[in-house]
């Protein structure tokens, strides 16, 4: 064989090898895909199932040590007390706005005084 001929089967294995790689990365990306579609219908599931229900879900990030928590979500179905949720994301109203002072107190004496911020 020349030295063509060899470089000629390199590159056909090189490209043989890159074929199986991209077919690869299809595979994985399309598992990717489906289970990414899965967990949106279960996210939207579980919403639909919340908004139906008298619980309101309130969701906050945890901020860095001496950081204030971020407010995530709040459900759609507090809008069947009166309240805007988007209101409460751009903290147009806090949480202590809309809570008894009584429950207000027990909330504190249980220790969770990131309710109150």
């Amino acid at each position: 064989m020349t030295t063509l001929e060899n470089q000629l089967e390199e590159y056909q294995r090189t490209v043989r090898d890159l074929q199986e790689q991209l077919a690869a990365s299809k595979k994985k990306l399309a598992k990717s895909d489906q289970d990414n579609a899965q967990v949106v219908n279960e996210l939207g599931l579980a919403k639909l199932i919340v908004n139906q229900s008298p619980v309101v879900l309130f969701r906050r990030k945890a901020g860095k040590t001496g950081e204030k928590p971020k407010l995530e979500y709040v459900s759609d179905n507090l809008k069947r007390f009166g309240y805007d949720p988007q209101d409460f994301m751009d903290e147009r109203i806090l949480f202590p706005d809309i809570v008894h002072p009584d429950d207000l107190d027990w909330l504190m004496l249980r220790n969770i005084p990131s309710i109150t911020e």
